[in-house]
């Protein structure tokens, strides 16, 4: 575990930072500076394009990070094998665009009642898969190189300080909206050269064209690609249906305030990010060294860990949640979230706690099974958006991803259960459990009536005092101890 460990421990900071900087454009500069139809635009051309995107991609990203640990040993292979990784998607983009202006009436039809101000920038959305596309696999590059800092302060702090910039240079130049649109499109323009540089300038971008790969690995590397496709379709449609839909069936402003709810509730899944990124590299490796232990070691800590540190997350996102609502310019708009954010929470703490489940079962013998999962989850969240949208607003599409998201969990457990006999929990994760509900009853029992800011100041103080001498003093996680040391050595404190 020492390099998931101190990978996982700079990718946090990481992190953290780009999370105080999210938690700033959230709920202080979007809803000051931009309207809830002009947020929601934003928004669902950036959904649709990461909905998008797993169509060019043709599963690579996974697949490379599961195929590489086969050819790290000869380098010939894995300079061919990367330069597929770019040919690939690069003709799939081609071939997709012819598809999407096909398409086009579709979506135009599907958004004319509703968001009709969302038309006029459908042709960008393709630009904006391309730029998303070439990141995920940028990505994926650096993860099997054990790197995942790098990337994430690309994406999690100069992202969002270019997204900030966007918005102030919008609103003081008091430009037309399509300029609003340019911007964050150049923002992430802006991050994929950089990731590219990055990654050259580091050495490791070597390619070859040549006939090195044998058929039978040209075969395993194809077939596990298609099924990764599948179900990494699967998986964005989940994740992105809700924004998809409800901008269909409610409109942009109502988008706009979901947005601004479930992106408080997002970064409760924080330590999974951090995590899932440098444990699926070290995972297939285990799986192609046959070395079962480090397997159910990973699984168990990953598991403990993120509910520990995302537990805490929620914890202070909820118990602050009505005064943070209250600090948001025209916060009496945006309040409609509020249940939002305790129901898309909710299903992202429940899928933290259930560990690296999905990691190891798309690198193991098992991967094809996932599929079907994944598909009877698509068709139960477009049913479930279908029925609840219509009644209950945002809060229906909340709870309707939600169910989603349990039930995909459930099953993912359940299944690795049943074929490779393991489960991630043990009794530290009840222990953990326990904890994390005593300091959730503190703040019942103690409430606040002081300045919005001062309030939620006070709690998140106190549970982190709490949490660090939990960690510290009680036998929960050997691993959050060691870095909580580390982290305490570093700045000379003392607990």
């Amino acid at each position: 575990m020492g390099i998931i460990r101190k990978q996982s421990f700079f990718s946090s900071i990481i992190l953290y930072i780009g999370m105080a900087f999210g938690f700033v454009l959230i709920l202080f500069v979007y809803p000051k500076y931009l309207s809830p139809e002009e947020i929601g635009l934003v928004r669902v051309i950036i959904d649709i394009a990461a909905l998008l995107s797993p169509y060019i991609l043709l599963g690579v990203p996974n697949t490379y990070v599961r195929y590489f640990p086969y050819f790290l040993d000869d380098k010939t292979k894995l300079a061919v094998f990367r330069f597929y990784s770019i040919l690939i998607p690069s003709i799939s983009t081609l071939i997709f665009l012819g598809i999407y202006k096909l398409c086009e009436g579709f979506l135009i039809a599907s958004f004319k009642a509703q968001s009709e101000l969302l038309i006029e920038f459908l042709d960008f959305i393709p630009i904006l898969i391309f730029i998303m596309g070439g990141n995920q696999i940028l990505r994926a590059f650096y993860r099997s190189e054990l790197d995942i800092v790098t990337p994430n302060f690309y994406e999690s702090i100069l992202l969002r300080i270019f997204f900030g910039a966007a918005v102030l240079s919008y609103y003081y130049f008091q430009l037309e909206v399509e300029w609003l649109v340019y911007f964050f499109l150049t923002a992430h323009a802006a991050i994929f050269i950089l990731m590219i540089i990055g990654f050259v300038v580091d050495g490791n971008f070597k390619i070859a064209f040549n006939r090195s790969l044998t058929k039978i690995e040209v075969n395993q590397i194809i077939v596990f690609g298609l099924f990764v496709t599948a179900n990494t379709l699967t998986g964005a449609v989940i994740l992105r249906l809700d924004t998809w839909m409800l901008s269909s069936l409610s409109g942009l402003a109502a988008t706009g305030i979901y947005s601004v709810a479930m992106q408080m509730g997002t970064v409760i899944d924080l330590p999974k990010r951090s995590f899932s990124q440098i444990t699926t590299p070290v995972i297939s490796q285990s799986f192609k060294d046959n070395d079962w232990k480090q397997i159910k070691e990973i699984y168990h800590k990953t598991s403990l860990n993120q509910l520990l540190i995302g537990g805490f997350i929620f914890i202070v996102v909820w118990s602050n949640a009505h005064d943070l609502f209250s600090l948001i310019p025209n916060g009496e708009e945006y309040a409609a979230g509020i249940w939002v954010l305790l129901y898309i929470g909710l299903s992202k703490l429940f899928s933290i706690a259930t560990g690296s489940t999905m990691e190891i079962l798309q690198v193991s013998k098992y991967y094809r099974h996932t599929i079907w999962i994944s598909l009877s989850l698509v068709f139960s969240a477009i049913l479930l958006n279908l029925w609840l949208i219509p009644i209950y607003g945002i809060t229906g599409a909340a709870i309707a991803s939600a169910v989603a998201q349990l039930l995909h969990n459930l099953i993912l457990l359940f299944f690795v259960w049943w074929k490779l006999k393991m489960q991630p929990f043990n009794i530290q994760n009840l222990y953990g459990l326990l904890f994390l509900g005593a300091l959730m009853s503190i703040f019942y029992l103690f409430v606040f009536n002081l300045n919005p800011i001062v309030n939620v100041a006070i709690r998140s103080m106190i549970a982190a005092l709490i949490m660090a001498l939990g960690i510290l003093y009680l036998p929960i996680s050997e691993d959050l101890r060691q870095m909580l040391k580390m982290v305490l050595k570093r700045v000379n404190i003392r607990l």
